[in-house]
């Protein structure tokens, strides 16, 4: 298999930690225990070797005993001595078997796994090149309870050596490739986490850039109502002072020049109260927030424009707002599905649907991303779900085939 491959292999079927490569080894173990098992059942052994198949066999279940002892071990001296009860255990069941390699194989390669699975790569090497060395010595002519036995053919144990060094060296680089592996997916995990903390912040600033520039407005229009108030009311004071004098010092007999003087300074006088009237009217004016479906659609923009997501949001029958209580817990609804999408769904896609039939307003949130999995309320959505259910609704979120999807479901009053 390419390396490539064999990467895309071992992330698909989740071997992405050392933890799964430990137990991946301690079944293989396993499974080379139970093939000796089956050898002594199953084969033909040394005619000198008959009698002790029921031992060896209890023997291999004390080997098994051993492996799963190795495996939850979590010391180093309590694993070190349990691989050693593990090669004297190997040595005991072979030895009457001496010429017959293919028992002793599946021995030696439980002990191998068994190294691979116990310890890190330095020491896992140093271990089974040891164990491999003992065995070694103990595959020759021997004399066994009274009996000699052979051992077997060099060209036999030469074969088996090589094969037992390249086991031990494809568990070194299987061991090295995860260790990769879970270092690459800290430091993704590190970077995705990241990643949605700048998201956060982008969010965070996005509409703190919303409200600072509804401040400016506001200072904007004082000020401008400050400018007018200075500029065009202390003229229309002067004309009105200088209409006044003029008033004053026109003869009595011009009478229609007085009358000018009088409409123009009453005209004057109307003009600058409407202007006082207006600029009080300008200062104290605040513009409307955003409510309803319009915050809920700016919320939208933010956050796909923030994220990069894919939003999309099907109002069909919804009204503008369905009073300020439910317009509230509707937008938190949305902001914690839109969150939980991109936080822990990785969601590429999110998409809002309203619905209003039978007095009640139902609002789904659907995501593509792979949350949901094991749900776990957490504090977000339990707020969520005390908010619901304090207007009479009713909270769900499920895991569906294609993505995850929470919806809440709040009754309206008569007429809404």
């Amino acid at each position: 298999m390419p390396g490539g491959a064999l990467g895309a292999w071992m992330a698909g079927n989740r071997f992405r930690s050392d933890r799964y490569l430990r137990t991946l080894l301690f079944a293989l173990a396993l499974c080379a225990i139970a093939a000796a098992s089956l050898f002594l059942l199953l084969g033909s052994p040394p005619p000198a070797a008959s009698a002790w198949r029921v031992d060896a066999l209890a023997l291999l279940a004390l080997l098994a005993l051993q492996s799963l002892l190795l495996f939850v071990s979590r010391t180093r001296p309590a694993s070190l001595l349990l691989l050693f009860v593990g090669l004297v255990l190997v040595l005991i069941i072979g030895l009457p078997y001496g010429p017959w390699l293919a028992l002793k194989l599946a021995l030696w390669t439980a002990l191998v796994l068994e190294a691979g699975f116990a310890f890190e790569r330095a020491l896992a090497a140093l271990c089974q090149a040891s164990t491999l060395l003992v065995l070694l010595l103990f595959q020759r002519r021997l004399v066994v309870w009274g009996a000699p036995v052979d051992g077997p053919a060099l060209g036999s144990l030469a074969l088996a050596a090589a094969f037992l060094a390249a086991l031990a060296l494809l568990l070194w680089a299987l061991r090295l490739f995860s260790s990769v592996i879970v270092s690459q997916e800290s430091q993704l995990e590190r970077l995705d986490e990241a990643i949605r903390e700048l998201t956060s912040a982008n969010l965070s600033f996005q509409n703190l850039a919303y409200t600072a520039q509804e401040r400016a407005a506001e200072e904007e229009r004082k000020r401008i109502t400050r400018e007018i108030h200075d500029a065009i009311g202390y003229a229309l004071t002067n004309l009105i002072m200088t209409m006044e004098a003029c008033l004053r010092l026109a003869p009595k007999e011009a009478t229609a020049l007085r009358e000018l003087l009088s409409r123009a300074r009453e005209e004057s006088q109307t003009g600058l109260n409407e202007t006082r009237k207006a600029l009080h009217v300008l200062r104290r004016w605040v513009p409307e927030r955003a409510k309803g479906l319009a915050a809920i659609q700016r919320l939208v923009n933010f956050f796909s424009k923030a994220t990069g997501m894919a939003v999309k949001v099907d109002y069909y029958n919804a009204s503008l707002s369905f009073g300020e209580d439910k317009d509230i817990v509707i937008y938190r609804m949305i902001q914690e599905g839109l969150t939980n999408a991109f936080r822990h769904g990785h969601a590429s896609l999110v998409n809002v649907k309203f619905w209003k039939e039978e007095g009640s307003v139902t609002v789904t949130v659907w995501d593509n991303g792979v949350g949901g999995e094991g749900i776990k309320e957490g504090i977000g959505l339990q707020g969520m779900r005390e908010r619901v259910e304090l207007l009479g609704g009713s909270l769900s979120v499920a895991r569906k085939v294609d993505g995850f999807q929470l919806s809440i479901r709040i009754p309206l009053e008569e007429g809404a």
